[in-house]
């Protein structure tokens, strides 16, 4: 299984409650368009989250339009919030 590591940079501002309430907001969301929150690790100063991964790029990559796949840049993806 492949994961993504999201793990805060050394100069964060975020302290252990603000990082075991995203652990536990992150633990409660499930939707089909969201990674799903597979674990986490809090030890010796280090704050990381660990995804399932998603391959093909960034999200940001994808919305902007600049995510490339064999060589074609794809469009746009378009969100609709409800």
């Amino acid at each position: 299984m492949k994961v993504a590591i999201k793990r805060a940079s050394a100069d964060s501002l975020q302290g252990a409650d603000e990082f075991r309430n995203e652990i536990e907001l992150l633990s409660r969301v499930h939707h089909r368009n969201l990674l799903g929150l597979i674990g986490f690790c809090f030890e010796e100063g280090e704050q990381m989250l660990v995804y399932e991964f998603m391959p093909n790029g960034t999200m940001r990559e994808s919305l902007s339009g600049t995510h490339f796949l064999e060589g074609k840049t794809l469009r746009p993806t378009y969100i609709h919030w409800i």
